[in-house]
C-alpha cells in the first residue's frame, strides 16, 4: 500500500453573523427562576433589544374608514338577497 498523503488542516473561518436592521442594541443578563427539580437556578441569557417603529395611527384610521364609508354607500344591505327573493316575499 502506498503511503497517504496528509491533508492541510483546515482554517477555521469567522462565523457570519445576520445582522437584523430592527435591533437596538444585544446585551446578557442574568435570571433567576426557580425550578421545581433544581430549585433555585441562576442563567446568562441573550437579550435582543428591538428598535420601536412610530406609526400614526390616526393615518390608518382615515383611511380605513373611507374605504369602509365607500362600501356602506354601494351596499344597501339587501345585496344578500336576490330580486326573485325580494318579488317573492313582497
Amino acid at each position: 500500500m502506498a503511503p497517504r498523503k496528509k491533508s492541510k488542516p483546515k482554517k477555521k473561518s469567522a462565523k457570519k453573523v445576520a445582522v437584523d436592521p430592527n435591533i437596538e442594541e444585544i446585551y446578557e443578563e442574568t435570571i433567576e427562576f426557580h425550578c421545581p427539580k433544581r430549585g433555585l437556578v441562576k442563567q446568562k441569557v441573550k437579550v435582543r433589544k428591538f428598535k420601536t417603529r412610530c406609526i400614526d395611527t390616526v393615518d390608518i384610521l382615515k383611511a380605513e374608514s373611507d374605504i369602509i364609508d365607500k362600501i356602506e354607500e354601494a351596499d344597501d344591505g339587501l345585496s344578500i338577497y336576490s330580486e326573485e327573493d325580494l318579488s317573492k316575499e313582497e
